[in-house]
């Protein structure tokens, strides 16, 4: 955490030029089996990555560590592995498109543990991320996504290189910012900021988020993860009053809620007035929202997705999506099989929170089905497949919701449990299921 009253005053504009070095000088300074911290999404430096790349042949088992890609890294490529090679904490569309080369490997952790994982686990000796033009005082902003990791690794790095980018949005939050005479090397870069444009919403969409709407209520504090679903509930809440945030993940969506005034904080019970988050990810409207707005706190993972402390605010609300759901309520949100798609995430940590919270609720949604005609599969199924990683446990689940309907889980029977998931199936699969839970004992015949 920055506390500025410890900041000796000091000339920093003088630090600055004096730690202003070109890219590929910063790149050289990478020696090989070091481990670097690259952060996510708009943090990430785009011109270091691809300087770091041009070094391969001189390099050998550098791991770099980051997530949620928003181009497609030279060093994600298979012809990088045992050189430098690429370790994801999320995966996003650019690594699942690029993860059968064999040069990333994903991470399973809790994202309310990236803290400690920077600090204790990967124990990173260098830092490369985008700050933000520093400020009056010397203050550089790690920008809209620097809660993932940043205070962590800046905790234990030897060298930290940040690349200055005028073009990132300077984001309040006390542990987002990182003063110019803490850092070793500065790089100036004003490469556009990659942008990671709200999934459109379908209309299977639409039909889910509407099954929710009636379960928030004015003054809740909401946290809506990503997806289309969620991005159609929370445009389905533009009627709503005095809605709060604390969130992983602040979205356009969520900007549009607040811009039209129904996103104000006055209820919550910590930090009212705040929308609280650790990363921001969407169009250039949710970064103009983001540049210097003091109803921000960009806080790290390990406040903003800590169960017991987000739940504090009554009436906390969870919102999040699965990929597959079986018949007792386990729910797989981050891989089928043994393929990876996304990855843990702070689902879980988010669904405790709301049962933690008095008056809260957690909401799991998906889409029955998957394909079309003939090729649809149900995402409701009496097992998940061998492989699939649960990512919430059945006896955290509370609510399941569907475009059929939401059925409340918690504390019922097994034999319940799979006759409440029947019923918002699709009309064309609850037959099977129903066979199937009988074969296996899962339904009393």
């Amino acid at each position: 955490m920055t506390d500025k009253s410890k900041i000796t005053p000091t000339d920093w504009q003088a630090a600055y030029r004096t730690k202003l070095i070109g890219v590929d000088e910063a790149a050289a300074l990478v020696e090989s089996n070091d481990t670097i911290w690259s952060c996510g999404l708009s943090s990430q430096p785009i011109a270091f990555l691809q300087a770091l790349a041009r070094r391969k042949s001189e390099l050998c088992n550098v791991e770099v560590y980051g997530g949620i890609v928003l181009q497609p890294f030279d060093i994600l490529t298979g012809e990088y592995r045992g050189h430098i090679n690429y370790c994801s904490f999320f995966n996003g569309p650019i690594e699942k498109s690029l993860y059968g080369q064999g040069n990333i490997k994903p991470m399973s952790a809790h994202l309310s543990e990236i803290d400690d994982a920077t600090r204790y686990s990967i124990q990173p000796n260098v830092m490369a991320v985008h700050v933000s033009a520093p400020d009056a005082d010397g203050y550089m902003s790690f920008g809209p996504c620097g809660g993932v990791g940043n205070w962590g690794a800046s905790e234990v790095a030897e060298k930290i290189i940040v690349t200055v980018n005028s073009k990132l949005p300077h984001v309040p939050g006390d542990f987002n910012m990182i003063h110019v005479t803490k850092v070793s090397h500065i790089i100036e870069d004003d490469s556009d900021i990659p942008l990671l444009p709200s999934a459109e919403a379908s209309a299977t969409d639409r039909a889910v988020a509407a099954q929710i709407v009636p379960y928030i209520d004015d003054g809740d504090t909401i946290q809506i993860g990503i997806g289309g679903i969620t991005n159609a509930l929370a445009y389905s809440l533009k009627n709503k009053k005095d809605l709060g945030v604390h969130t992983e993940m602040l979205t356009d969506s969520i900007v549009y809620l607040s811009q039209q005034g129904v996103v104000t904080g006055a209820r919550k019970n910590i930090n009212p007035g705040k929308i609280n988050f650790s990363f921001a990810a969407g169009g250039e409207m949710l970064m103009a929202f983001c540049d210097n707005n003091e109803q921000l706190e960009a806080e790290p993972m390990h406040l903003a997705v800590n169960s017991n402390l987000v739940a504090k605010n009554n009436n906390f609300i969870s919102i999040n999506t699965c990929l597959l759901v079986d018949l007792t309520g386990q729910v797989a949100a981050e891989g089928v099989g043994y393929q990876q798609i996304s990855a843990t995430g702070g689902q879980l940590d988010l669904v405790r929170a709301a049962r933690l919270s008095k008056g809260g609720k957690s909401f799991i949604a998906l889409a029955s089905t998957r394909g079309q005609g003939a090729d649809a599969v149900s995402n409701i199924c009496l097992g998940l497949p061998i492989g699939t990683p649960v990512t919430t446990p059945r006896s955290d689940v509370e609510y399941i919701a569907t475009e059929y309907g939401v059925v409340r889980l918690r504390h019922l029977a097994i034999e319940d449990r799979a006759k409440a998931m029947i019923s918002i199936a699709h009309p064309d699969f609850r037959e099977q299921l129903t066979s199937e839970a009988i074969a296996a004992g899962v339904i009393r015949a």
